[in-house]
């Protein structure tokens, strides 16, 4: 066949993509936006006095930075990621897992009695019709 052998033989164009795209992403990116993406080391950035440099980071200076950041944090008191709980006493604690065990444990018996006593009957999701749900059995 002419058309598959005209295929194999033109030679593939190589296009720059994001790294860590892989073969099925990159097939997506619509040609001539690949000259948008440039590898993150080679990113030119603008130099306030006018010219061009390459900005280079290191992973020691970044290992550091993140670290100030750390430190900023901690010198600002609270995080915002941090949770504080009540401490209760250990009588109240005992009392709620207590109770906590026992619902777990009336709500266990009560499925397991459900199922004995309608063995073939499987709760099904409100929002999708039965007809649909069993098709395919």
């Amino acid at each position: 066949s002419a058309p598959a052998n005209k295929a194999a033989s033109k030679p593939k164009r190589t296009r720059k993509i994001p790294i860590g795209t892989s073969d099925y992403q990159a097939a997506w990116i619509p040609e001539g936006q690949e000259d948008e993406y440039e590898d993150e080391d080679e990113a030119e950035f603008e130099d306030p006095l006018g010219g061009n440099s390459k900005h280079e980071v290191t992973r020691e200076e970044e290992e550091e930075e993140m670290a100030d950041m750390d430190d900023d944090t901690s010198e600002q008191g609270q995080s915002s990621k941090e949770v504080r709980f009540m401490d209760l006493s250990d009588d109240v604690e005992k009392l709620q897992l207590e109770e906590y065990r026992a619902n777990r444990e009336q709500q266990r018996t009560s499925g397991a009695r459900e199922d004995e006593e309608f063995p073939d009957e499987i709760d099904t999701p409100l929002h999708i019709p039965a007809r649909e749900r069993f098709a395919r059995y």
